[in-house]
């Protein structure tokens, strides 16, 4: 995880609107982006995980207690900020444009 995680801006046009509160279309919007994201990482940490305690390269026990390095702490929080900004970029889309 040492590459830097670049995550698309916006999408481009007007965002269509299928409630009469643009805020619950915001809402649904950020659960379906965190169902997408939460399915394909299962995924790729499901077929990962297995894949390296069928050879052998990691212990299923070791796996369970491994701790992560300061470093490797940080990297996941850089990469939990960018992703809660693109989570929320539809509200702070719909806020800009109202100014």
């Amino acid at each position: 995880m040492s590459e830097k995680v670049d995550l698309p801006r916006y999408s481009k046009g007007k965002r269509p609107h299928f409630f009469e509160d643009a805020s619950v279309d915001h809402l649904l919007a950020m659960v379906i982006e965190l169902s997408a994201e939460l399915s394909v990482v299962y995924e790729k940490v499901d077929v990962l995980q297995k894949f390296l305690i069928e050879s052998g390269v990691v212990d299923a026990e070791k796996l369970k207690t491994f701790e992560l390095s300061p470093g490797d702490l940080a990297e996941q929080d850089q990469w939990r900020t960018l992703f809660i900004e693109r989570l929320y970029s539809s509200v702070r889309q719909q806020a800009s444009s109202q100014d």
